[in-house]
């Protein structure tokens, strides 16, 4: 029985990963959830504010009151009690129910257990109820443990997929902004952005547009457009105020204090644009982004030819943010890249450890200036003697796949500890693979040197073959006959055992070294067999370096990582 239910609980977490909205979660939880537990009864509920919502029920209700569309936290009520303290209620037995909660007691024998969804160092969200009603149905340690595991993955389905939505929202926010800002968003420079926006504003909506940056508690002017050319003057350094009104510095310096825009008129002009009455009208609003006031957009209207009114007033922060949004992407790309060159030393180790016997070099060229993908390798000293090497490639781009890499690596070297055979090491990963359907298709070729015997095990699992080239100088190719890539079931997986003996060099790779679009395989692997020929170094970084260099800019836009590793005793 409790081989069936940790199955259960398995296909339960599985499917709950796979979720793509709310209603599946519920149906998914509840569905199974009497059936993994063996409860009679099974309700899922959310916080609003102070009502707690019911999403969903499985079998009668916990209580004949609690079925209406809400109902108040304060209510005496378990559901309500682990929303409150964050802490799971635990009723065992009839005594135990009608002493604590007379509400929920019954005629037979009951027990109700209710615990809360709660993410890591968040506050509770909602909770997870479950009622057990009939004699011997009383859940034991083991149950309840599978209560809270099964309330944990309804939590991290229900917390991933609010950050998902809330993602998109960002992501339709963002896309309008940059279709509605093309001119805005031409040019990573804020230099050039700033120019662009000041000279958007004017003549249409401004005689004099001025975007200035706060530095050290002070403006700096750092683009000036003005209706008439020439009049304006280029940007010029730190001000202590404006030539035309002393007044407006300070002005504006709240403006960027406060975030609040700020309109002024009857202000007398020094310099009048030539339709000028002697009468400007100002508007100030500030640059702001990912709530962060960096600067101040002022627009002057001489005379009577534009008047600023609330609609206009609006149409300038319109403006303002979109500037802010452009410069501050400036920023945010440089901590972008910053950001996927962090991840992407994180896929593979920081260095190759030093093993007596062998000589080993890594390369990893990644193709995207931003994004980063999903190549992979590690290499396992085993304490006796035998080496583990890995390299793969997941499908796809991104921090997806990325994590995807991270979690394989992490788990190949777990399997590894464990029992370092290939083919347990390939249906260890069948396995983890069915229970995280959401990890893309992965290619990997893992091989097990045993220098005691003379041999190396090979894994090829939908990933280009290994080469080796001799100490003598030749080279062949290394294939166990190849079996299907990772994440398409489960499949019998072999390996072949090959000699490797001292002076041996054994390349590992992804398919960004030698694969080129519209291109037979064959050819591919051709085209790299000859590269290596031509090269004789006897260093090993040296030689993994050259042949990198040697392939490259020969047409392939995907990532590229190498590893060699070198017998020598």
């Amino acid at each position: 029985m409790a081989l069936i239910r940790v199955t259960g609980l398995a296909r339960v977490t599985g499917q709950l990963v796979g979720a793509t909205d709310v209603a599946t979660v519920t149906e998914i939880v509840l569905r199974e959830a009497a059936h993994v537990a063996g409860a009679s009864a099974a309700m899922l509920a959310v916080r609003e504010g102070g009502q707690l919502r019911p999403l969903g029920l499985q079998g009668q209700a916990l209580a004949l009151d609690l079925t209406s569309e809400t109902f108040s936290l304060a209510e005496h009520h378990p559901m309500c009690e682990a929303v409150r303290t964050g802490r799971s209620v635990i009723l065992l037995g009839a005594g135990s129910v009608a002493r604590d909660y007379p509400v929920l007691a019954g005629d037979e024998d009951r027990s109700v257990v209710c615990m809360p969804l709660m993410p890591w160092g968040s506050e509770p969200f909602g909770a997870l109820g479950f009622r057990f009603d009939g004699p011997g149905s009383q859940p034991g340690p083991f149950e309840l443990q599978l209560l809270e595991v099964l309330a944990d993955a309804c939590t991290q389905a229900l917390t991933r997929l609010k950050a998902q939505r809330l993602g998109a929202e960002r992501a339709r926010r963002l896309q309008f902004l940059s279709d509605a800002s093309i001119a805005l968003a031409s040019s990573l420079d804020h230099r050039e952005t700033l120019a662009t926006v000041a000279r958007l504003a004017v003549p249409e909506f401004a005689d004099r547009c001025t975007v200035e940056m706060l530095e050290d508690g002070r403006l700096r002017t750092l683009a000036v457009a003005h209706v008439e050319p020439g009049a304006a003057s280029g940007p010029g350094g730190r001000r202590d105020r404006l030539p035309d009104d002393p007044g407006v510095q300070s002005r504006s310096l709240e403006v960027a204090r406060t975030g609040v825009s700020a309109r002024f008129e009857q202000v007398r002009s020094v310099a009048p644009a030539p339709d000028d009455a002697g009468i400007r009208c100002d508007l100030i609003v500030p640059l702001t982004a990912r709530g962060r006031v960096f600067g101040v957009m002022t627009f002057a209207a001489a005379g009577t030819r534009l008047t600023y009114g609330p609609e206009e007033m609006t149409l300038a922060e319109d403006l303002a943010r979109r500037a802010a949004m452009a410069i501050d992407n400036a920023d945010l790309f440089s901590q972008t890249q910053h950001a996927a060159q962090v991840l992407q030393r994180a896929l593979s180790p920081e260095r190759l450890p030093d093993v007596v016997g062998w000589e080993m070099a890594a390369i990893h060229r990644p193709s995207g200036r931003t994004d980063v993908g999903g190549d992979f390798y590690d290499v396992i000293r085993l304490p006796d003697r035998r080496l583990a090497v890995v390299i793969g490639d997941v499908m796809g781009r991104g921090v997806d796949a990325a994590g995807a890499s991270s979690r394989l690596r992490s788990a190949v070297r777990a399997y590894v500890a464990d029992d370092p055979d290939p083919s347990r090491i390939g249906t260890s990963l069948d396995r983890l693979m069915e229970l995280d359907p959401a990890t893309p298709l992965v290619t990997m070729a893992y091989l097990l040197f045993d220098p005691a015997a003379d041999m190396v095990d090979v894994l090829i699992a939908g990933h280009l073959p290994p080469f080796v080239v001799t100490a003598e100088g030749t080279q062949r190719i290394l294939s166990s006959g190849g079996t299907p890539p990772f994440g398409v079931g489960a499949v019998t997986r072999t390996s072949q055992r090959v000699p490797c003996r001292v002076g041996d060099l054994v390349l590992l790779y992804t398919d960004g070294l030698a694969e080129r679009r519209d291109e037979d395989i064959d050819v591919s692997l051709a085209r790299l067999g000859a590269r290596i020929a031509e090269i004789v170094i006897d260093d090993v970084q040296v030689w993994l370096t050259t042949l990198a260099d040697a392939m490259a800019g020969a047409g392939s836009d995907d990532d590229v990582a190498l590893l060699a590793v070198r017998r020598t005793s």
